[in-house]
């Protein structure tokens, strides 16, 4: 008995039988667009910042929230970058000829979907040291201000102001100023100045300067309070300079979200189209085709 075989052609049984045996989705149709939507992106992406209406770095995080000019640059190149990937990705793949019209627009979006995440995930590999910032760029800011507020430099300056002795340019070696400002620290942490390190201060400044007890009791209480309240002020500033970090992180997180959906939906609309259009280029042949 002759055996047959069902053709691969354009229609008929053939055609239906190699759709149901067939992967709705065409990777290389999704990767193409994907490859052309990371390419377009990084070109915009460096377009943005050398044209400036891009604060967004690989290498830093900004403690200022994105302006309007940089928000609509991000959605311009995340609408055209998508569009282009979505389009290809839609145009690319070839037809599923045993599907109804709506099944095969169905598919050509989700292609175009597709390939917009696939840009996405590639994007973020590439800039993952921007990710990295915005996700711990504020809690940074916050820790490492706060830390050091006052540190080195105005505890050095009051140290040298402690430890002044009787003659203008008469400066004290780094390790007392080190020993006076970690006293400093100290006890402007807890608020109050222990007796032994006030006595110990007192007993120090009397023999830099020569000073009698009372009169270097009074430079030990006046640099202390106003040393205390230094510290005070600059940890206010940080932890202002901290908040400000964290809205402007989340203020850009939520843009940065907002233009995604944008991408994926103009990825999803631009196959779609895509796929119509392949569809108006059928042949006299195919014409049964849904």
């Amino acid at each position: 008995m002759q055996a047959h075989t069902l053709p691969l052609t354009a229609s008929g049984e053939g055609a239906s039988w190699a759709d149901s045996v067939r992967s709705g989705v065409a990777w290389g149709a999704i990767f193409a667009g994907a490859a052309a939507a990371g390419a377009l992106s990084l070109i915009l992406f460096m377009l943005g910042i050398g044209l400036g209406l891009s604060t967004v770095s690989p290498f830093a995080i900004s403690t200022q929230p994105i302006g309007w000019s940089s928000i609509g640059w991000i959605a311009l190149t995340e609408l055209l970058a998508s569009g282009v990937g979505g389009y290809m990705a839609g145009r690319l793949h070839t037809r599923w000829n045993s599907t109804s019209r709506d099944e095969a627009g169905f598919r050509d979006m989700a292609h175009g979907m597709l390939a917009w995440a696939v840009a996405s995930l590639m994007m973020a590999a590439l800039l993952a040291s921007s990710v990295r910032a915005v996700a711990s760029g504020a809690v940074d800011i916050a820790s490492n201000t706060a830390a050091n507020a006052g540190a080195p430099n105005l505890t050095e300056y009051y140290a040298d102001m402690m430890l002044r002795g009787g003659n203008p340019g008469d400066a004290a070696g780094a390790g007392l100023r080190n020993e006076v400002g970690k006293i400093l620290l100290a006890n402007a942490r807890s608020n109050s100045m222990a007796a032994e390190d006030r006595a110990y201060l007192l007993r120090m400044v009397m023999a830099r300067s020569g000073a009698n007890e009372a009169d270097a009791g009074a430079r030990v209480d006046a640099v202390y309070t106003r040393f205390e309240r230094a510290t005070a002020e600059a940890q206010a500033q940080a932890r202002e300079a901290a908040d400000r970090a964290r809205r402007a992180a989340a203020y850009s997180a939520l843009w940065m979200v907002a233009a995604l959906v944008l991408g994926a939906l103009t990825a999803s609309v631009c196959a779609g189209l895509a796929g119509r259009g392949r569809a108006r280029e059928r042949t006299p042949e195919d014409s049964g085709l849904p």
